[in-house]
């Protein structure tokens, strides 16, 4: 270490620039090429993982309902009475159309008549080989389970000398009449239909195979190498993944460079498992070696030029430059670059003094322009808070308390503490739709108990729009419009309705009433100043139905937020109410992830 500094304390600037210069310019390379391909790999890790918990999911959501979809038929068959027909060509018409059109992931359908438990004869089938069932001694012990009538029981998986390796749905059905033999209706389900249908997406996105696990863990349908099909057991088994992996209750594992995730919340208890190999997963990624040594290369000699270049036109001026560049910050711009030189070196000098000159003077207007708008801000915020509000408030607040409604009481000082606290809290800044809605909120109870029964309030809001940031004290005017313009002033029970929507990189605001609304020519007029500069407002007439100010001033803020992607549009007729929609960007907070 010591002869090393002794070894560049003896170099030029020249020199010392250029090596210093090529390892920061390598390093930054490499450390932008190793962040890459870690970034790359968690994103591609990670969105693997998502997507086989949404494989995982989605196929047990489906299994699960086409088994009940399959309870469901076959409880609406125990009740037809063309169950108990003796006529067998009517009964495997009838079998045969309900499983070609009505019936998923079906294999055969069967309708025996019972004599005992392990014994009877086929009526009906969709199959001709049917009549081997009552020759398979696994189907008839399967069979014995089968005791209630009107019960669904799930027989398997077994091996069906008809339908192969399979799963059965069997009803016991109750005699029509009193001594007559019962009779057993069986839907064999095709698995590998089944199967195909559970992991219908086997795109090139998802590097993982599925399978299907039975209660005590084994599996009942698979791929390899994870499974293999035993011909002389004729069932599969485990082939790569020791079974007593599964004994625990864990829904996602990770098992030697693998991913495990499954789900069992269907009639069966059967598991879905998805199960993912990182080292295929990484695989594309790590087919691009060659790619990352020829990027390297390049780096090198790409750091080797910069370093020259450097070292060649940025020696001894640049220390002069680079301390009193480092003497400099927000404190003391006076500070100025003394450098004659009539080269790129002095010119940098030059256009840094005018930078840093523009920087004092664009500093002083900020400071003064953010003085301005704190002190706007605060008038702006203050002007929320209306005497005759208050006053009115507290009015409705004391008449309760004297007919004792002390719960009401206590809901409506919780609304006005929250409405005070939110128009008091900081500065106007944006806000989610969220915190706006739970303030409007508020202020449309207090609203409520004042003028109680003249309105009810009615809201449709899309979850995905509560992110959302609107300036605040956005949305209250445009309510107190409809409530004091055109609710209380029809003098009969009305609605209040708020409504929020998206559609595509857009979403929509919806404030109506069916209050005494307006005018064609009080609406023009009131559109007409909308489109007036703001700095100009235009006077309303106490019986306007809206209050010009307090819109414009919404209209204007919302202009400036959003701009050109900012839409309003009013919808009125007279005595019928009035419509207010908003249409905006979606622009989220950041814990809706987009701004």
């Amino acid at each position: 270490m010591k002869r090393g500094i002794e070894f560049m304390s003896k170099l030029s600037i020249s020199w010392k620039v250029f090596l210093l210069a090529f390892l920061l310019v390598e390093s930054v390379i490499l450390i932008l090429g190793y962040t890459y391909y870690a970034r790359s790999s968690e994103l591609l890790v990670t969105s693997q993982k998502k997507y086989a918990e949404q494989m995982v999911k989605k196929s047990d959501e489906y299994l699960q309902t086409n088994l009940k979809y399959i309870q469901g038929f076959f409880l609406s068959i125990a009740n037809d009475a063309r169950i108990h027909s003796e006529n067998s060509d009517t009964l495997k018409n009838w079998l045969g159309a309900n499983l070609i059109y009505y019936i998923p992931n079906a294999q055969h359908l069967h309708l025996l008549e019972l004599e005992t438990d392990r014994s009877g004869r086929v009526l009906s089938s969709t199959s001709p080989y049917a009549w081997f069932l009552l020759e398979n001694d696994e189907f008839l012990a399967q069979m014995a389970s089968v005791q209630e009538t009107d019960h669904l029981y799930w027989l398997g998986p077994y091996y069906s000398p008809v339908s192969e390796l399979t799963v059965t749905a069997a009803l016991r059905i109750a005699p029509a009449e009193q001594g007559s033999p019962s009779r057993l209706l069986l839907l064999d389900l095709n698995l590998s239909k089944l199967y195909s249908a559970l992991f219908a997406d086997k795109s090139s996105e998802l590097q993982g195979s599925m399978l299907l696990l039975n209660l005590t863990n084994e599996p009942v349908y698979g791929s390899p190498p994870l499974v293999e099909y035993d011909v002389f057991a004729r069932k599969y088994k485990f082939s790569s993944i020791p079974q007593q992996l599964f004994e625990s209750g864990w829904t996602q594992k990770s098992w030697e460079g693998h991913w495990l995730i499954r789900s069992r919340n269907n009639p069966l208890s059967w598991q879905v498992l998805m199960i993912v190999n990182q080292q295929q997963l990484l695989m594309p990624l790590q087919n691009l070696n060659w790619f990352v040594w020829l990027l390297g290369l390049l780096s090198f000699l790409f750091a080797l030029g910069i370093s020259y270049t450097i070292s060649v036109f940025i020696s001894k001026p640049i220390v002069a430059i680079s301390t009193l560049m480092n003497r400099m910050d927000l404190t003391r711009l006076d500070e100025r670059i003394r450098l004659k030189r009539r080269d790129e070196l002095g010119m940098l000098a030059l256009h840094f003094n005018r930078m840093a000159q523009r920087i004092s003077d664009l500093i002083a207007e900020l400071k003064a322009t953010e003085e301005q708008k704190k002190l706007s801000d605060f008038i702006a915020m203050q002007s929320q808070i209306r005497p005759h509000f208050l006053f009115n408030t507290l009015n409705t607040i004391g008449l309760e308390a004297q007919y004792g409604n002390n719960g009401k009481v206590r809901r409506l000082i919780a609304s006005l503490t929250e409405q005070l606290q939110y128009i008091l809290h900081s500065t106007p800044r944006p806000v989610t739709f969220r915190e706006e809605l739970q303030a409007t909120e508020r202020y449309i109870e207090l609203m409520m108990a004042r003028y109680e029964g003249a309105f009810e309030l009615d809201m449709d809001i899309d979850p995905g729009t509560l992110g959302s940031l609107v300036p605040k004290f956005s949305l209250q005017p445009l309510i107190e419009n409809a409530i004091f313009h055109g609710l209380v002033p029809a003098e009969l029970p009305g609605t209040l309705f708020i409504n929020t929507s998206r559609s595509g990189s857009e979403w929509e605001i919806l404030i109506e009433d069916d209050g005494v609304g307006m005018a064609n020519e009080t609406l023009d007029s009131l559109l007409e100043r909308l489109d007036m500069d703001g700095s100009a407002p235009a006077a309303t007439s106490g019986s306007s139905r809206m209050s010009g100010i307090g819109l414009r001033n919404v209209h204007e803020r919302f202009k400036l937020m959003f701009g050109a992607k900012y839409k309003l549009t009013i919808e009125s007729e007279k005595s019928e109410g009035t419509r207010i929609r908003i249409r905006l960007p979606l622009e989220w907070d950041e814990a809706g992830a987009k701004l």
